[in-house]
């Protein structure tokens, strides 16, 4: 499990007997979904806000890399996260990073479902699904919802594990409502078609949730949408 999301467990856990219920789902995991979505986007927010100049809309290099980790060690200490904790996520971040830049420019996926457990596989088969067809915030709000629901009443998956997909649940909510807004932000409005739009932003929430799949946690999965959208032509 991703370290970031420790955090998140060793905080909620010794309320969960406290919480109700809502809808068959704790709001411990409500509150761990929302969190999440509001950590990822706040990140995003820090790096679009504060990046340079001359560093913005450009092919990240080591300078640029830096500059983000930096910024993560700041943003995300400042929410309680440890320096161990994000040790290990800009650890993790640097080891794929160059991977993960050069299936960019090869135009292929990166892989974050390499190596997830059958059952863990299936829940991110059903986030993407979520994502194929052209649809509004409100209607992939619903669908990747019932998604979580469906895995905290399933008595097969791990309290670690509802915490991970809760994590991933939100980051993906949290940023196709962030993209869907402030993706002519990161990227001058150009004429492109609709559906090319589309596969942008899927792309980017893909990003965003499958990184927190790597021990990169939640800096990495805001850090791996950044490098996309930060290096569009």
């Amino acid at each position: 499990m991703p370290l970031l999301g420790v955090l998140f467990l060793s905080i909620f856990s010794c309320e969960k007997a406290d919480n109700t219920q809502t809808a068959g789902v704790s709001q411990t995991y409500l509150s761990i979904r929302d969190d999440a979505a509001a950590f990822h986007n706040g990140f995003l927010d820090e790096v679009y806000n504060t990046c340079p100049t001359q560093l913005f809309r450009n092919e990240l290099d080591s300078v640029g890399i830096n500059w983000m980790m930096d910024l993560g060690y700041s943003y995300f200490g400042s929410l309680g996260f440890t320096e161990e904790e994000l040790n290990v996520s800009v650890a993790e971040f640097r080891r794929v990073q160059d991977e993960m830049l050069q299936k960019k420019k090869d135009g292929v996926p990166f892989p974050f479902e390499d190596g997830m457990e059958p059952k863990i596989r299936i829940v991110w088969d059903d986030i993407v699904e979520a994502f194929k067809d052209e649809t509004s915030i409100e209607v992939a709000t619903q669908q990747i919802n019932a998604v979580l629901t469906n895995v905290l009443t399933d008595p097969q998956y791990t309290e670690e594990e509802k915490v991970m997909l809760a994590n991933t649940v939100g980051i993906a909510i949290g940023s196709y409502a962030y993209w869907s807004e402030n993706m002519d932000k990161w990227k001058a409005p150009d004429n492109v078609s609709r559906t090319v739009k589309q596969e942008r932003l899927v792309n980017l929430v893909l990003a965003d949730a499958g990184g927190f799949f790597t021990p990169a946690g939640l800096l990495g999965s805001a850090a791996f949408s950044a490098l996309v959208a930060w290096s569009w032509d």
